[in-house]
């Protein structure tokens, strides 16, 4: 967390103004790609040796390279209070609580998939189930993204949510019934076929709710305080989860992971339903752009072009000429030489 927290701020130091929102499309895809990559070096070396341990403690001495050589000034960390719990939820019930849900199952999947591939195929099938998961999660943002924003963007997360509820359902199922039946991919390609969307949407799920609880911020709000205040429901989620899947998990040898996710999906399908009843849809010329947001810190959020209105009409143009030296010529006030000041007024 401390690693996250001083590359996000050393992105925002370092981002110009008129690029931040492209940055962060950019670091979200170096940083979920990497993460998916990276589980194949499991099988580099034994799970039980030091080799993977030093290895990444290469990776990360690796890493600090370029920061150490930059001439950069380091950033200086700001506060970001998070909103109150009653305030997110007068904000945006459905967001909070979806925040929230799909942090539950997003950690029993990082935590229990590993255990389920290991059971079900071996050390071999781990990395491919745990790849194949984060993979869905980068490439099905975008267009789950851009579904939210020509419909109305709780029946985007209400759909999703339900068929995320469904594959969770019927990808256990597939992988037992069609064991082998694939000669590829260690006839394992019913559940890695089965993961691709149901981590998809799974991983898609936060996004959304942020996206739509900010649809909803009223004006001179600040953004990355309610971004600040999902993600720690999302987190507190994450972490509340695995304990639970593991009770369903050992019951349910294994297939208890899945159906813990579909009862917290379908939970988020269920409120969702009821949101729609209780307060109008915003209209679709009124709905911010969704925008794929990384899982990590706070800090993050500080490059989100949602966090200044300014930036959703930002002239690329002007503000490359201005980071260059060369700003555009400003006009000279117009001063209205024949002005009488009225009573009481001060001339000059």
């Amino acid at each position: 967390a401390g690693i996250m927290m001083s590359i996000e701020s050393w992105l925002n130091v370092s981002a110009p103004q008129f690029a931040r929102g492209r940055v962060l499309a950019v670091y979200m895809i170096v940083f979920y790609g990497a993460m998916g990559s990276g589980q194949f070096f499991l099988n580099l070396f034994p799970v039980q040796g030091f080799e993977l341990f030093s290895l990444a403690a290469i990776l990360l001495s690796i890493g600090l390279v370029p920061v150490a050589l930059s001439q950069v000034r380091a950033p200086v960390l700001e506060d970001h209070p998070a909103l109150s719990v009653r305030r997110m939820i007068s904000i945006s019930p459905l967001g909070l609580f979806a925040s929230f849900a799909a942090g539950l199952g997003q950690g029993a999947v990082i935590g229990l998939l590993p255990v389920y591939a290991f059971q079900s195929g071996g050390a071999s099938l781990v990395p491919l189930a745990m790849a194949t998961v984060i993979y869905g999660g980068l490439l099905l943002q975008w267009p789950i993204g851009w579904l939210s924003d020509i419909f109305d963007r709780r029946t985007v997360i209400i759909a999703g949510a339900a068929i995320t509820a469904g594959a969770a359902l019927v990808t256990p199922l597939a992988d037992h019934l069609m064991d082998g039946m694939i000669p590829i991919l260690g006839g394992h390609v019913p559940l890695l076929a089965g993961l691709l969307v149901f981590g998809g949407l799974l991983f898609s799920l936060y996004s959304l709710s942020l996206a739509h609880a900010a649809d909803f911020l009223p004006e001179g709000e600040d953004m990355v305080s309610l971004s600040s205040g999902l993600l720690m429901a999302n987190s507190i989620g994450a972490v509340i989860g695995p304990l639970i899947a593991a009770e369903a998990f050992g019951l349910m040898d294994g297939r208890g992971l899945f159906l813990f996710c579909a009862v917290v999906t379908g939970a988020i399908t269920v409120f969702g339903f009821y949101r729609t009843t209780q307060r109008a849809a915003r209209p679709l010329e009124d709905q911010g752009h969704y925008i794929p947001v990384p899982r990590t810190t706070a800090f993050a959020y500080d490059l989100d072009p949602r966090a200044d209105d300014d930036q959703m009409t930002f002239d690329f143009a002007s503000a490359e000429e201005e980071v260059q030296g060369e700003a555009p010529e400003t006009v000279p006030p117009v001063i209205d030489v024949d002005y009488e000041p009225v009573d009481g007024e001060r001339a000059g």
